[in-house]
């Protein structure tokens, strides 16, 4: 599909496009780099959002308050292997 633009039109969009990249400190290169993605992928830029439901309850008996351990317990607990 060819579509014809008009002139002002092109010329606009261009000096908008480098004014706002001069602005945010932005290269060409990176903002044509960006559209290209966008426009294979139009969610690529939203935050992925990933809902974790695997949490473990702790018993009450296995709570440990750290601040009663020597530091060879304290030592020892954290470089076991789990």
């Amino acid at each position: 599909m060819n579509i014809q633009y008009n002139s002002d039109f092109k010329r606009k969009l261009c000096i908008d496009i480098c004014l706002n990249s001069k602005y945010n400190n932005v290269f060409l290169k990176t903002l044509e780099k960006c559209i290209t993605v966008f426009i294979k992928d139009n969610h690529c830029f939203e935050p992925i959002v990933e809902k974790i439901s695997d949490f473990k309850i702790l018993n009450s008996s296995s709570n440990i308050d750290y601040d009663d351990l020597s530091f060879d317990e304290l030592n020892k607990m954290f470089t076991k292997k789990y």
